[in-house]
């Protein structure tokens, strides 16, 4: 068995492959096709309650491709690309 030292200020987490699997999913951006609210959210870094407020602007250039109905599991998704242009222009 080997020993790895880990440096000071630092921890170690032991995730399963499933676990990680997921866990790149909600954070690797290029690999999401049809983003939901809540990556979006993630990726911009706001929340998402904020970008609902936006998205009642006419001005707001997030696009939804498909609109989540009420009800668990039900997510608004957008166009990826509308996604950046929001990014950099928001209000």
């Amino acid at each position: 068995m080997q020993t790895i030292q880990i440096p000071d200020g630092h921890q170690v987490v032991i995730l399963s492959n499933d676990l990680l699997a997921v866990l790149n999913g909600l954070t690797d951006w290029h690999t999401i096709n049809e983003p939901t609210i809540r990556q979006v959210a993630n990726y911009i870094g706001i929340s998402v309650e904020k970008i609902k407020k936006d998205l009642k602007s006419q001005h707001c250039l997030l696009r939804i491709a498909k609109k989540g109905s009420k009800g668990r599991g039900n997510e608004t998704v957008f166009i990826k690309s509308t996604v950046e242009l929001y990014k950099n222009n928001r209000i």
